[in-house]
């Protein structure tokens, strides 16, 4: 009996591009099938990561279609802050396929090509990706969702210009809540806004923000739990619900600049939901029952899926 042979490399393919086209075409050579893991799942567009996961894995299934069933594609989450969960959720993604598992290296991003869409257009992708996934592109590229990530492109690039005349490259400091309230009788529920303006306008985001100078990262806290909600909960009461802390320092977290971000986790019991309001930088608050948060999976700013499951658990894991 043949032993077949099931190849596997992971990558953002965002998009699919005749260097990632080649690898896979190299690794077939020698494996029966292949599966491509389209990492990145758990996020929302953003101008670094332009296509959700759906629309990359839809771009390299056309870009692929003549391989037929020899290539299989899955999503996977980074979860980059828990190496067994995402090594779990690869292992989930190829369990019950057959064969001799031979996992290749990951294919690199290629941040230029997505800085050259946005700077000059579908066409700095023409000579780079698959007539497929050009086509694909450049009907993108009219959406309002392009408009809005080419903004927050603008913003970033601006954002981080500013810095530039620093001695040297900014390292900045935020805070975010995960405040959960249990009411009477009731599920548990966490407290999200959404974000109005880039980066990130219309993600759902934990409420927080920038420490300022002389203040105390609890109190930042505090502040602006109150500031993006109207969240009546005074210091004490605040402190008393405090249950636990931690600090989210992936240098590559933020487009903006390396941003080190100090999570704190809140319990309330007891009483009805309070209620809340969308302020300053948060377009709506709401308190979103936890047992429907992985209905939010692709929706969150930046790396605050990982930031709730640290504190909540797998509730953002199908």
């Amino acid at each position: 009996m043949t032993v077949q042979r099931l190849a596997v490399i992971r990558g953002r393919f965002a998009p699919l591009t005749l260097a990632a086209l080649a690898a896979i075409e190299d690794a077939l050579s020698d494996a029966d099938r292949l599966v491509l893991l389209v990492a990145a799942a758990e996020q929302a567009p953003s101008c670094r990561l332009p296509w959700p996961v759906a629309a990359r894995m839809e771009m390299a299934a056309a870009a692929l279609a003549h391989f037929g069933d020899r290539v299989i594609l899955r999503p996977v989450p980074d979860w980059r802050y828990d190496a067994a969960a995402r090594s779990a959720a690869e292992a989930a993604a190829i369990a019950g396929l057959p064969g001799v598992v031979e996992r290749l290296p990951d294919l690199p991003d290629e941040p230029e090509l997505v800085a050259a869409l946005f700077n000059h257009g579908a066409e700095a992708m023409q000579s780079r990706v698959p007539d497929t996934v050009m086509a694909a592109v450049s009907a993108f590229c009219t959406t309002d969702a392009f408009a809005n990530l080419a903004e927050e492109y603008r913003y970033v690039v601006a954002y981080r210009r500013s810095w530039s005349v620093a001695p040297y490259p900014p390292v900045l400091v935020t805070v975010d809540t995960i405040i959960v309230h249990v009411p009477d009788g009731g599920l548990p529920h966490l407290l999200l806004i959404r974000r109005g303006a880039v980066p990130g306008r219309g993600t759902w985001a934990l409420p927080g923000g920038f420490v300022d100078p002389g203040e105390w990262l609890i109190d930042a806290a505090f502040r602006e739990l109150r500031e993006e909600t109207g969240l009546r909960l005074s210091d004490a009461e605040a402190r008393a619900a405090l249950k636990d802390r931690d600090v989210f320092d992936a240098p590559d977290r933020s487009s903006r600049a390396r941003i080190v971000t100090h999570g704190f986790y809140f319990v309330v019991s007891g009483g009805p939901l309070p209620d809340v309001v969308g302020d300053d930088d948060a377009a709506e608050a709401r308190w979103w029952p936890v047992a429907d948060l992985h209905g939010l999976s692709g929706q969150m700013f930046e790396d605050h899926p990982d930031v709730i499951v640290r504190f909540l658990g797998p509730v953002l894991r199908p």
